[in-house]
């Protein structure tokens, strides 16, 4: 329980409980902008350039997402597009994969070796490999959140130690 606390208060979402019920996707759209605040992509694509989230396909937590639009992640502001397939991910610099669309993140070739990419999964209640580098779930009635740490080494992903205390162990295939 102190540890959920803490990743609450760390990650600013204590407000968002306090309001109006809040769905457990919003806080899922929170909790992957927060982990973004503490992430440090070693390639980016040009100082001060955008950071563009990308969503392909549907679903509640990409319905999110857009409220995330001009925010700022370090010195670079937040930008959310719509994408069909994942050989549109090359301006991405993260991506979430909706529902359904998450077995793509190990069909697809283009992610293999897909650098400076942070690809992220929504695992519904309880986590699961989702071969992405983060992974949402909703475990207890609590979100949680798994970091994949050799798949993001490997896109030149790099996380802040408060980040890494609070995720979940990567679940196995």
């Amino acid at each position: 329980m102190s540890r959920l606390l803490l990743l609450i208060g760390m990650m600013g979402l204590l407000p968002l409980l306090r309001a109006a019920p809040v769905l457990d996707d919003q806080v899922k759209a929170a909790v992957i902008y927060k982990v973004m605040l503490f992430t440090h992509w070693q390639s980016p694509r040009e100082p001060g350039a955008e950071l563009v989230l990308c969503v392909i396909g549907r679903d509640e937590v990409a319905a999110a997402l857009p409220d995330l639009e001009g925010r700022s992640v370090g010195e670079r502001r937040l930008v959310v597009r719509n994408v069909n397939s994942p050989s549109a991910l090359a301006e991405c610099d993260a991506a979430y994969f909706a529902g359904t669309e998450r077995e793509r993140l190990s069909e697809s070739p283009e992610l293999a070796h897909a650098e400076g990419l942070m690809t992220v999964a929504d695992c519904g209640l309880g986590l699961c490999a989702s071969g992405a580098v983060l992974s949402l779930a909703v475990e207890d009635g609590r979100p949680v959140f798994a970091l994949d740490r050799g798949r993001a080494e490997r896109r030149g992903l790099a996380f802040s130690a408060q980040v890494l205390r609070l995720a979940r162990p990567v679940p196995s295939p």
